[in-house]
């Protein structure tokens, strides 16, 4: 009785011929995963550190405005038509204004939490 590896090993060439493609792809899969994911990460750091600067610029505001006296202007060109949304600024400023508000709402915050604990692999 002719033993296995024998009886296989002429169709060998072929198996691999098929396969080799298939794990090719595969590790550019990997690769894609592996940068998406330092993406994923960065774009979670940017926007941690947005929602930070907008918290410092929240701070400054109010020194301004408790110091309206003041001769010194913390943040020169910031006014009320920062909020007026009319530019390309202002937009931004009201989007991070309104995650800065959500985060600060305990109610929005569990909600989140929630969202990310029912989206995530079980």
């Amino acid at each position: 009785m002719p033993s296995l590896r024998r009886s296989v090993h002429p169709y060998w060439p072929y198996i691999l011929a098929d396969c080799t493609p298939c794990l090719l792809h595969q590790q550019e899969l990997r690769k894609q995963f592996h940068t998406i994911s330092e993406l994923r990460s960065e774009i979670k750091s940017l926007r941690s550190d947005n929602l930070k600067l907008y918290e410092k610029v929240r701070y400054m505001q109010s020194y301004r405005e408790q110091a309206s006296v003041s001769q010194l202007d913390p943040l020169p060109g910031t006014s009320t038509d920062v909020h007026s949304g009319s530019s390309r600024s202002g937009d931004d400023f009201n989007k991070w204004r309104k995650r800065y508000e959500e985060a600060m709402n305990p109610f929005e915050a569990f909600r989140g939490r929630v969202s990310a604990y029912c989206s995530s692999p079980i």
